[in-house]
């Protein structure tokens, strides 16, 4: 997704997807996200990892004014992890931060 020719729908397209699958594996994104559990440096460093991955995502999105300047890449990660864990949130909601 990080080479791909069209950075707004790539970005988008990996939100989407994220929480589609973290809606389905709820238990994974919580242990992830360290929603209240003890964090192992396994857990840290997926999450240090989810994070980097989303910041060239966002990056690229940015740089084609697909998404605000001033979103960072912490912050996308956070909405993810509480947007999953409620799945109540409709993706819009996360959506409008761009």
């Amino acid at each position: 997704m990080a080479d791909a020719d069209d950075p707004k729908a790539a970005f988008f397209g990996f939100l989407t997807h994220f929480v589609e699958e973290g809606a389905a594996k709820r238990d994974l994104i919580v242990a992830v996200m360290g929603a209240g559990m003890e964090h192992d440096e396994f857990s840290e460093a997926v999450k240090g990892d989810l994070n980097d991955a989303i910041g060239v995502l966002l990056q690229r999105a940015q740089a084609v004014g697909a998404v605000r300047p001033d979103v960072r890449p912490d912050a996308v990660l956070a909405l993810l992890g509480a947007t999953c864990r409620r799945r109540c949130i409709p993706l819009r909601h996360l959506l409008s931060i761009c």
